[in-house]
């Protein structure tokens, strides 16, 4: 959550008009509509997504463990057409989901300008 990385995010945001959706296990703290009921860490990245103008827009339903089912399934019931998918943790994907929406960020940078030129041509 460094101000450099959340920087670039929103640039991505801008770009593309994405809306974020929460597919890591982080997403369990965090809640869309009853926030007195969300995690002290919910709490954390509201509040520092919102100090660069950005915002969770949902999260996926699954067990943390098969992310690729649960984008697929959120994804199919919000009818999206385009998506990328920002993780660093591709061994949750199957292949498909993998192959055709994952951008893997390197655990150790974080997000980078390059993924964000990345993202925005996927976006497209």
């Amino acid at each position: 959550m460094d101000g450099d990385k959340l920087h670039l995010l929103k640039c991505l945001v801008e770009k593309t008009g994405a809306k974020i959706v929460l597919v890591s296990t982080k997403k369990l703290y965090w809640q869309k509509e009853m926030k007195d009921k969300q995690g002290v860490y919910g709490d954390y990245l509201d509040k520092k997504l919102s100090e660069y103008g950005l915002s969770i827009f949902d999260k996926t339903d699954d067990d943390g463990i098969h992310r690729g089912l649960g984008v697929l399934a959120w994804k199919a019931k919000h009818g999206v057409s385009s998506m990328v998918i920002l993780d660093d943790n591709a061994s949750a994907y199957d292949a498909v989901t993998a192959t055709l929406y994952l951008l893997r960020v390197e655990t150790d940078i974080g997000l980078t300008e390059q993924d964000v030129e990345k993202a925005v041509i996927a976006l497209k």
